[in-house]
C-alpha cells in the first residue's frame, strides 16, 4: 500500500464531509422557509455535521477502499473505478440514512440531507483524477 492510493481516496473523503454542509444547511434553511443560519449558530452545526458525517462514512469507504484496491489490482479502466466508487458511495449512504433513520425518506424536505451527501461524493468521485502512476504492483 502506497500514499498514491489512499490520495484520491482521500480527497473524496475529505470532500464529501467538508463540503456537504456548506450545501445542505442553505438549502435547508431556504425549504423550511428560516432565514439563513447565522454564523452563531452554523458553527456547531457544521462540527456537528463534520463529526457526525465522518463517523456514519466511515464503513461505506472501508468497502469503496477495498473495491478500489481490488479493481487497480485487476487492471480496471479508470472511468469504471469512478463510477463503481460513485455508485458503491450512493448506495453506502442511502443505506446508512436508512438503518439511522427509515424516516428520512418520508418527505421530501427530509430527503435533502443524504442527496446531498451523494451528489458530492459523487462529483468529487468523478472530479479527482486517480493517480496514473497507480498500477496492480503497488498493492502486491
Amino acid at each position: 500500500m502506497n500514499a498514491k492510493s489512499l490520495t484520491y481516496l482521500s480527497k473524496i473523503w475529505l470532500v464529501t464531509i467538508f463540503v456537504t454542509p456548506f450545501i445542505y444547511w442553505p438549502i435547508n434553511s431556504y425549504i423550511n422557509d428560516n432565514s439563513f443560519i447565522n454564523f452563531s449558530e452554523f458553527g456547531p452545526v457544521l462540527f456537528a455535521s463534520v463529526v457526525g458525517a465522518s463517523v456514519l462514512s466511515l464503513p461505506t469507504f472501508v468497502i469503496i477502499f477495498i473495491v478500489f484496491r481490488k479493481m487497480i489490482k485487476e487492471d480496471i479502466p479508470k472511468n469504471r473505478i469512478k463510477y463503481t466508487i460513485a455508485f458503491i458511495g450512493f448506495l453506502g449512504v442511502l443505506t446508512s440514512c436508512m438503518i439511522l433513520d427509515f424516516s428520512i425518506f418520508s418527505n421530501l424536505k427530509s430527503i435533502f440531507f443524504p442527496l446531498c451527501y451523494v451528489l458530492c461524493l459523487c462529483i468529487s468521485a468523478m472530479f479527482f483524477k486517480i493517480n496514473p502512476d497507480l498500477e496492480k504492483n503497488n498493492f502486491d
